[in-house]
This record gives C-alpha cells, sequence and structure tokens, in this order.
C-alpha cells in the first residue's frame, strides 16, 4: 500500500504541474469517522483557503489500545473523503507500521515534500494535552499547528483588537480581515482557551510559538491566508473558531453496543458499513 500526498503524481508525470504549496494533515484512530471530524475540517479549510487535506489513521496509536482492525478503519475512512473531494486518506503511518508517532510522521513527509508547508490540524483537547506526546516540542520544525475549537471552547472575543483592526483596513480586504479574526489569537484568549491546568513549561513553549494577535495586523497582510502560513520559517500554533459538533467516536461505539440509532451522527455510507460488516457490537 503506498500513501497519497496529493500532488505526488502530478510531480511525477509533469514536471511544470502546479501543486498547492498548503498540505493539511488530520491524523486519528477513525474508529469509526463521523460528521463531528467532517463538519469542523470543512470549515476549517473554507477559512483557510487550504485544497487538499489528508485523513491519516493511525496504525497503532501509542495513546490507545484495542483499536478496531485498520483494514475496517481505513476502509470507513475512505468513505468520509469520498464526501468532499478535497479529501483524501494518507496512509503514510499505515505503511510505516509499528506504534505511530507524530513527530517522525511529519519529520517523513517534511523530507519527502519539502516545498510544500505542512498544517497539521488537531482538537482543543489534544493541544490540552500535548506534554503527552512523544517529542512534542519539536512538531513546530515540521508543521504549522492548527487546533479547531469547537463552540463551546468558543475562542473568547477580543473587542479591542477587532475594533483597531478593522479601521486599519480597506473594505477590499474585509474577507480576509473577518477571517484572521478566527485564527489570530492574543495572549489574553490564548490563556483562556488553555485553562488553569497546563504545566508552565508547557504553557510557556506554546506560547512562544502563537500566532499572535498584537492588535497591528496591517504587518502580516499578504495576499491571501495561504501566503502568512507560508512565510513562516517554522510552524506556528494557530487557533480557529468551529461550529459545535458534539460527537466522539468513543460515543458513537457506546451508542451502537446499546444499539442505537446512529444515523444523525456518521454517514449513511458508514453506518451502512459498520452494519454489513457487524462492528462495535
Amino acid at each position: 500500500m503506498t500513501h497519497f500526498f496529493p500532488g505526488q503524481n502530478e510531480i511525477q508525470n509533469d514536471q511544470s504541474a502546479t501543486v498547492p504549496s498548503l498540505y493539511a494533515i488530520f491524523g486519528g484512530t477513525f474508529d469509526p469517522p463521523h460528521l463531528g471530524h467532517l463538519k469542523p475540517l470543512q470549515q476549517t479549510l473554507d477559512l483557510l483557503g487550504i485544497h487538499n487535506i489528508g485523513l491519516m489513521p493511525a496504525n497503532q496509536p501509542a495513546l490507545k489500545s484495542n483499536t478496531t482492525p485498520i483494514q475496517h478503519r481505513l476502509n470507513m475512512t475512505q468513505l468520509l473523503c469520498d464526501l468532499d473531494i478535497r479529501f483524501t486518506v494518507d496512509t503514510t503511518e499505515i505503511d510505516r507500521g509499528g506504534k505511530t508517532y507524530t513527530v517522525d510522521t511529519l519529520s517523513y513527509l517534511k523530507q519527502q515534500h519539502k516545498s510544500r508547508t505542512l498544517v497539521f490540524i488537531m482538537g482543543l483537547d489534544s493541544i490540552k494535552s500535548i506534554s503527552k506526546w512523544y517529542k512534542w516540542q519539536d512538531l513546530f520544525k515540521y508543521a504549522h499547528l492548527v487546533v479547531m475549537c469547537r463552540d463551546k471552547c468558543k475562542i473568547p472575543t477580543d473587542d479591542s483588537l477587532i475594533q483597531t483592526t478593522t479601521e486599519q483596513h480597506s473594505s477590499h480586504k474585509t474577507k480576509l480581515a473577518s477571517n484572521l479574526y478566527n485564527i489570530y489569537t492574543s495572549e489574553r484568549q490564548f490563556h483562556k482557551l488553555m485553562g488553569s491546568e497546563m504545566d508552565e513549561k508547557t504553557r510557556s513553549l506554546l506560547l512562544s510559538k502563537l500566532a499572535l494577535a498584537d492588535k497591528n495586523l496591517s504587518n502580516v497582510y499578504p495576499a491571501t491566508i495561504e501566503g502568512i502560513l507560508n512565510e513562516s520559517v517554522e510552524g506556528k500554533l494557530w487557533f480557529v473558531n468551529n461550529d459545535l459538533v458534539q460527537i466522539s467516536s468513543t460515543e458513537i461505539r457506546l451508542l451502537l453496543k446499546q444499539k442505537q440509532d446512529i444515523s444523525q451522527l456518521v454517514p449513511t455510507s458508514i453506518v451502512d458499513y459498520i452494519s454489513k460488516n457487524k462492528l462495535y457490537l
């Protein structure tokens, strides 16, 4: 099995082909995939103007056990990707085998595709527990970290930032400015999002990587957000606002064990696959 990194085949077949400069990655067990994966990711791609995202099923997640066999998780992830042309399955971690660590995967992808900017997308719970990740401090060497904040943990509004930034920009930049309100984060907002339980060493390092809103965003305006991400020498930490989708794979597995309906939580094609293969009984 060979992992598909969008643009790889085009480079091999046509050296003049244009490959999108940004590639987003969202890893997980996908056990099973559901609408809580799909909808926030679609919103994040829309906000950042990213045209490719690889959903990367973990082979043997370092922090989880007793997962469904990888072939089923891979097949279900493909069914989720079929719902949006921007989505593909990236089998990098499966192909490499063994226990999977995000930092090793990002390092490998960066070596294979030096000209592309990697954007690693994660949830707020993941960033809050990132100190448990293997060599997590090195993640920024290879990628931007984009944290999706679902509605219940919406980024607090910094009114002074919005007012000041609005006054600085002409009407033709309104849409981009509006998007930037949703990805730039002040130090005060960062601390509210992280809460009080994170250790100070982790908090300090994350804060040093934060794409910081400083009430003067006029100096960070290339033509697109893509340009902003590409200009960074090392990865930064970004937070984006997403609509509330209160679903987890754990909850779905529990519902299935209780023989409850999941049709409003999981795409029909995946519901049918789960039923046909008698998963999560």
